[in-house]
């Protein structure tokens, strides 16, 4: 008779209860043996480790803490034989035994024993090693319980809760009781994390979460959202080959991590502390890890994304819906978890750093390759504002529209229609070429003979154009033509019936011959060619424009060109090379009013006198490449950033200020620091924010001023900035004249620092 093997997929216990093939198990090994050896003994840690002697086929052992203690870990069952079955509970309710997966014992995860009513089953699959079977924990799980199922058909599950409310309110098929802990930016938990490897899939829908009814009159929705909550969060984007991938090195790529192909395989997390950099060109918000090889158990992997530097890293927190490397997944966080997130220096990528923790892995994971996406987020928040990229709807009219403030349909408000979109409209007699017209109701079609009644122009007449007649007729006066007339109107004619009609006169001097036009055009202030002053002020009109330029030729002498008033002066010729003055009338440069002149590309000899002391340059420079033109003054704030290692968690102030001031390429900066507390982050301490970035020059590492107080330092302590950049390092001088840059660790919780840069600016 073969020897009978124990049900080690069925559970043992269900409701205190033996489960059937538990005891079929029992009473065939009894029937074989004879006697069904059992044993109860009494154990007490020692060191995590409790003994086991002889041969039992099944032993029940209850289990105290070492010295009494409330709680005590069991890391170690030593001895035992092959086959044999350890049923393990606590000894007192008030002392709590932990049972650890580790090496010798393999759990679904750490089995807490806190009273009397809980068990555990282990068999021994060698000595001193033990595999879990079966847990009876009654009320809770305590440590991480994992479900792994292969279906075998279809509709199948993995997990199935039935219940029947059976009337009652605040009834719970599922109730999670989630607590965040002191969670703080860069670390991103999921509640629910739902994984989904559709790398096999050729079509189809998967449905994360499906919701499901019957007729009946309750109101049933798939997702309610409390207050402080917001419903949705989507990163949109799709998954693109990463340009760098290395195994266990900081530079080398590895081809076969990012070709998207899955025949090509890396074996990566080899050993404890190795670990792989998935890198792109820009930055991006997700990894899929396609896995040819499941890790056997996590990794416990450790996060981490690219500073400023060459191979600096901080730590980061994100989703990982690979769970360790045990399975295929995606990886995720947002773009506003990583502070500081630029391209490493040597790689030039945006780096995502994944480092194994784990000690013993029996199977380490296969890699078939990874790729990144860069995501656009799209939010409905909790205050209820949404933002998408588009919408559609069908079969609905702007009445159908409620909005809910005062239940006013949609027609009734504010639509804003950003360049090239269109808004259409729909109107019983609308047609091709019609206007728009806004009403109390929205826009309406309108045709032509609508709009001239909508205009009061139902007295304006048109005829089509003949040879004989043009008749237009204003408010009965009649303004006709013949049509030889209007066809024959050269430049003249139409200026001359024009200005029979105003103050001006036509080009044969009549009615006034106080602004005249010749023949060919040109405009007089006399019947003669001697000269005109060209005037502005307010009784002739509000601005005057004479295209770019005004020019003074021929022979004409004496001319003055004034601006009066208000006036602004462009560049002025002479064609002939004359000696005519540019007049500059109280208020243009150096006057009272107005304020401002604007001039283009003007040329001064001599002195420039600024009576009101002041220039003013744009907000925006306009630089300049001449070497000797000035193009730029600013004055301003900025805040300086101190910062260990790239990052500054939990530095805080009491004084974090300063000013700059920009002539042209040449900037000043002062500031002042007073800590109130350094914080936790570790490096080289540099200080962030300069408001423009230092010229490349291999010239460019000015020396910083500075004084400071309660910082430690070898011998001699000093700053410079650093070209190219935005920042300044603080650096250390020993005697002998070895540099070297001030830590963290130099720094107290009231540090202080008052210090003036001079550099030059890129632009």
């Amino acid at each position: 008779m073969g020897v009978i093997q124990p049900p080690v997929q069925q559970r043992m216990y269900v409701d205190d209860v033996m489960t059937d093939p538990w005891v079929r198990y029992f009473q065939g090994t009894t029937k074989q043996t004879s006697i069904l050896t059992t044993e109860i003994v009494d154990k007490t840690i020692s060191s995590g480790v409790i003994t086991l002697t002889g041969s039992q086929k099944i032993r029940f052992i209850t289990v105290d803490s070492e010295s009494a203690a409330a709680s005590d870990d069991l890391n170690t069952i030593s001895g035992g034989n092959v086959g044999e079955i350890a049923i393990l509970q606590a000894e007192d309710n008030a002392r709590t035994v932990v049972v650890k997966d580790g090496t010798n014992i393999k759990l679904m995860g750490d089995c807490s024993l806190g009273d009397t009513e809980k068990k555990i089953a282990l068999l021994c699959v060698s000595s001193g090693v033990y595999h879990e079977i079966a847990r009876q924990l009654i009320t809770n799980i305590v440590g991480t319980l994992d479900i792994q199922h292969t279906s075998t058909e279809a509709n199948d599950h993995a997990l199935e809760i039935d219940v029947d409310a059976a009337g009652y309110g605040d009834v719970k098929a599922l109730d999670i009781a989630y607590i965040t802990g002191a969670i703080s930016p860069g670390e991103d938990e999921g509640v629910i994390l739902i994984n989904i490897d559709e790398i096999a899939a050729a079509g189809g829908d998967v449905f994360a979460v499906e919701v499901l009814a019957t007729d009946g009159d309750a109101g049933i929705y798939a997702l309610k959202a409390a207050a402080l909550v917001g419903p949705i969060h989507q990163d949109s984007g799709v998954f693109i080959n990463p340009t760098l991938g290395t195994d266990n090195t900081p530079t080398t790529n590895v081809p076969y991590m990012i070709d998207g192909l899955v025949a090509n395989t890396t074996d990566i997390f080899e050993a404890q502390n190795e670990y792989i950099i998935i890198g792109a060109n820009a930055a991006f918000e997700e990894i899929e890890f396609i896995l040819t090889t499941n890790s056997s158990i996590s990794i416990k992997p450790t996060f981490w994304y690219s500073i400023s530097g060459t191979n600096q890293f901080t730590q980061f927190t994100p989703v990982d819906g690979t769970n360790g490397f045990r399975n295929t997944g995606v990886v995720a966080w947002d773009a506003s978890d990583l502070t500081g997130h630029v391209a490493d220096d040597v790689t030039g990528k945006f780096d995502i750093k994944i480092i194994r923790t784990r000690v013993n892995i029996p199977t380490e994971p296969v890699l078939g390759y990874a790729k990144t996406a860069a995501t656009t987020e799209y939010i409905w928040d909790k205050e209820g504002n949404v933002n998408i990229k588009n919408l559609a709807i069908s079969d609905l009219t702007a009445s159908q529209v409620v909005v809910t403030d005062g239940n006013k349909t949609l027609a009734s408000r504010a639509i804003g229609i950003a360049d090239d979109n269109i808004v259409e409209m729909d109107d019983a007699d609308a047609a091709d070429d019609d206007y728009a017209k806004f009403t109390a109701r929205g826009l309406e079609g309108r045709d032509a003979t609508e709009v001239k009644t909508d205009l009061s122009l139902e007295n304006v007449e048109n005829t089509v154009h003949s040879i004989d007649a043009h008749t237009m007729a204003i408010d009965g006066r009649d303004v006709s033509a013949d049509g030889i007339a209007l066809d024959s109107l050269n430049d003249n004619s139409m200026a001359d019936a024009l200005h029979r009609h105003s103050e001006l006169s036509a080009s044969d001097g009549t009615p006034d011959a106080v602004v005249s036009v010749d023949s060919d055009g040109i405009l007089y202030a006399d019947a003669a060619p001697v000269g005109i002053d060209i005037l502005y002020s307010g009784i002739i009109g509000t601005h005057l424009t004479v295209g770019n330029d005004i020019t003074v030729g021929g022979t004409v002498d004496g001319v003055d060109i004034a601006a009066r008033d208000h006036a602004q002066l462009h560049a002025v010729e002479h064609k002939d090379g004359g000696s005519d003055d540019l007049l500059a009338a109280p208020g243009i440069i150096g006057g009272d009013t107005p304020a401002a002149a604007a001039f283009t590309d003007s040329s001064i000899s001599g002195i420039l006198s600024l009576i009101g002391g002041k220039i003013l340059f744009p907000a925006t420079q306009s630089p300049s490449a001449g070497a000797n033109t000035l193009d730029d003054y600013e004055e301003g704030g900025w805040t300086p950033d101190l910062q260990f290692g790239g990052a500054k968690v939990g530095i805080t102030y009491s004084t974090q200020a300063g000013a700059y001031i920009k002539i042209g390429k040449v900037v000043v900066v002062i500031f002042a620091i007073v800590l109130t507390s350094k914080g936790t982050s570790t490096g080289n301490a540099r200080i962030y924010g300069l408001p423009f970035t230092m010229l490349d020059s291999p010239a460019m590492y000015p020396g910083v001023a500075i004084r400071f107080a309660y910082i430690t330092f070898a011998d001699m302590l000093n700053a410079r900035g650093v070209r190219n950049t935005t920042y300044m390092e603080l650096k250390e001088v020993t005697n002998a004249g070895a540099p070297s840059s001030i830590q963290d660790s130099n720094f107290a919780n009231n540090s202080i620092i008052n210090a003036t840069l001079f550099y030059a600016a890129t632009a």
